[in-house]
C-alpha cells in the first residue's frame, strides 16, 4: 500500500469509525466497541503521520511547525481536518 493510500485511509477510515462507534455507543449497542476503539486507533495513527510530516517539512518556518503539533496535540479532531483538506498541500509539496 502506497504512503498517501494510508494516509487517506487513516484519515477517511478514523474519521467515519469514530462517528459510526460514537452513534453505536450513543445507542448502547452492545459489543461494538471495537468499531469505536478501531476508529480511535486510525485517528490517532493519522496523528502521528501529520506531525511527522509536519516536523519533516523544510517548507514551513518553525514557528508554524509548533502551531501545527500543539495544535495536533490539544484540537486534535478539528486540526485534522484542516490539515489534511488545507494545509498538508502546502507542506508537503
Amino acid at each position: 500500500m502506497r504512503k498517501e493510500t494510508f494516509y487517506n485511509f487513516c484519515f477517511f477510515g478514523g474519521l467515519i469509525l469514530t462517528f459510526i462507534g460514537s452513534m453505536l455507543k450513543i445507542l448502547h449497542i452492545d459489543y461494538l466497541e471495537l468499531v469505536l476503539i478501531l476508529g480511535v486507533i486510525l485517528s490517532v495513527i493519522f496523528i502521528f503521520l501529520s506531525i511527522k510530516e509536519v516536523i519533516g517539512s523544510n517548507r514551513i518556518n518553525n514557528n508554524e511547525k509548533v502551531m501545527w503539533f500543539i495544535c495536533f496535540i490539544f484540537l486534535n479532531g478539528l486540526t485534522g481536518i484542516l490539515y489534511f483538506f488545507v494545509g498538508r498541500k502546502r507542506i508537503i509539496k
